[in-house]
Formats: structure tokens, sequence, C-alpha cells
């Protein structure tokens, strides 16, 4: 009980003195920890044996090479300290991805003080499913750009959480180190999956059993690739020509209204139909075919274009789920 309450307490202790906020962040005095590394402990016990010769012996030139060996870890400490004081650190907006996306943080780094800044940056891991570190230098007030990237695993928020930065230059006697806590969260989308399966039309929903999946008859063009567009419509013949990869866009003359409905989907488990749903929304939006969205408990009217696509999406990364 005594150790649990001892964990809270120095929890508490670090939430209050980590600098959080949403888009923008400055180490502080009080935000900044400082330690002495392996090096550095062996460091103190060789000058606290010089030290001790040279009380024992009367060895002026031990006294001199003693002191100034500890003078230079004095300043070593300084400059390594030095190293965070007063960054400031900006978050960048960042665009949704889809579930097993890598989804790239970006952030802005600047120092306004005139000298060079020796420093890494890195996640905290105990969080993320991630080791990567980034080994910035900063060359007097110049502002930095740098991007962490992270493997997606669910649809919802993503959150970054805390960032870790830290630094050993000039010497490595010391380590010091600082955290920032960026409220900032972006949106992962259901990873669009294929079972083969149709959606309902508009005559499905006035009782003709026929199904018929539209926008597959007459050739529209071609559009951007979008994740989820399936491998049989991509143009190979530009990427084969040094384009970029596009995707061949088709409409009926006729088209009819699409309704993505989550009952035609029985067969799958929950996650699945989100993915099958979330495919749907692609392909359609691609194709300039109009769909609707039918949930239980919510009913998203037909149409086509950018919103109702964001929409539809956000709708199905925000869905409860199943416990």
């Amino acid at each position: 009980m005594a150790d649990n309450a001892l964990q809270q307490a120095m929890a508490r202790n670090l939430a209050r003195r980590t600098p959080s906020d949403e888009h923008h962040v400055q180490l502080l005095s009080r935000s900044i920890y400082i330690l002495p590394t392996r090096h550095g402990l062996l460091w103190a016990l060789v000058l606290f044996g010089m030290l001790l010769c040279s009380i024992n012996y009367s060895i002026s030139l031990g006294y001199v090479l003693t002191f100034t060996l500890a003078s230079a870890a004095l300043v070593a400490m300084v400059f390594t300290y030095r190293n965070l004081w007063q960054l400031h650190i900006s978050a960048l907006p960042a665009a949704p991805v889809f579930a097993g996306d890598t989804v790239a943080f970006r952030m802005q780094i600047q120092a306004h003080h005139y000298f060079p800044r020796f420093f890494y940056i890195g996640a905290d891991t105990d969080k993320l499913d991630t080791n990567e570190q980034l080994a910035i230098v900063l060359q007097n007030a110049e502002r930095y750009l740098c991007t962490l990237s992270f493997t997606t695993k669910k649809r919802g928020w993503f959150a970054l959480g805390k960032l870790r930065l830290r630094s050993y230059y000039p010497l490595g006697l010391f380590n010091t180190w600082g955290w920032v806590n960026f409220k900032t969260r972006i949106l992962v989308y259901p990873k669009p999956r294929d079972f083969a399966l149709k959606p309902r039309t508009a005559s499905d929903t006035a009782g003709d059993d026929e199904q018929v999946i539209i926008g597959q008859d007459d050739f529209a063009g071609l559009r951007r690739y979008r994740p989820g567009d399936h491998f049989s419509q991509i143009a190979w013949r530009t990427l084969a020509k040094d384009q970029e990869l596009s995707t061949k866009a088709f409409q009926s003359p006729a088209a009819q209204e699409i309704w993505l409905d989550w009952t035609a989907l029985e067969k799958l488990n929950h996650e699945d139909k989100l993915s099958q749903l979330c495919y749907w929304i692609n392909y359609y939006q691609g194709a300039g075919i109009q769909y609707g969205l039918r949930l239980p408990e919510q009913l998203i009217l037909p149409a086509c274009n950018d919103a109702h696509h964001r929409r539809c999406l956000e709708i199905l990364a925000l869905y409860p789920h199943v416990t």
C-alpha cells in the first residue's frame, strides 16, 4: 500500500511538471531533469581516487589535474542541461489514416537562444510499440521540422501522448531529459477490406430481389488512387509510364442510389462489418456514385462529395467497440 501511494504521488508530481498543451509547449527549468550517467559516476570515482593520492603523497600536479577534470565535468553538466533549456516544440496538423497504415506526427522545434543544441526526441515506449527516436542538431536559433512515425493497429482516436527529449552532449557524463505531453489526436479509420459482398440498391429496399452493383458499366476516366481501391481497377499502364498511381473510374447511365446497410452484413463480425463498409465508401466515392449509410440507430442520406465521404468515415471510425 505504501509503495502504491508513493508511486501515485510521484506520478502526480511528474504530471504537474510535464508541460502539456494541444499544439505548443516549452521546456522550462522545472520540467528538465539531470543525473550522472555510468560514465559520470566512474569519472567521479576516478577523481576521488586521484584526490586521495594527491593528498597522501602531496603531489601538486595531482591537485591541478584533479580539479581541472572536476571543473570540466561541471562545465559539461551545464552544457548538457542547456541543450533542452527553453526549447519550443509545436505539433503540426496531421491527416487521418486507415488502420494498419503509418501515422506521421510532424513537429517543429525551435530555440530562441543563439547556441547549438544536441539532443534526441522519441515517444514514451511504455505506451507505444516503438523505439524510434530522432537525433536533432539545432544550430543557433533555426527551426527544425521532424517526423515521428507509428503504425496504427485499431480504429478510433490515436493519441501521441508523452514525448521524451534527452541529451548526453558534450561528454556523456550527465543525462538530462524532459517530458512534453501533446494532446493532439489523429483519427484512424477502419481498415478497408472487401469480403466479396454486395451492397443494397434502391430497388432492393423497394422489394426487388435482384441485387445490382452500380458503377461498372461505362469508363469515366482516371482518378488518383485511394486506399481501399480494388487492384483490378488500377491503371497499370499509366504506372508503367512513370506516372502517378491511378484508378479507373466507371459510371452508369442510369445510376441508382446505393445503400451501405449494416444489416446486409450479418455473416461478418463487428469489426469486419466496419471494414467492409469502409471499403464500399471508398469505392463508390471514387466511382462518383451516390451512396447512403444505414447503421443501427443512425442513417446518413445518399450523397457523393468530400464532406459526405469524411463524415461517413468518421462515423465508422468512432463507432462503439464491442466488449
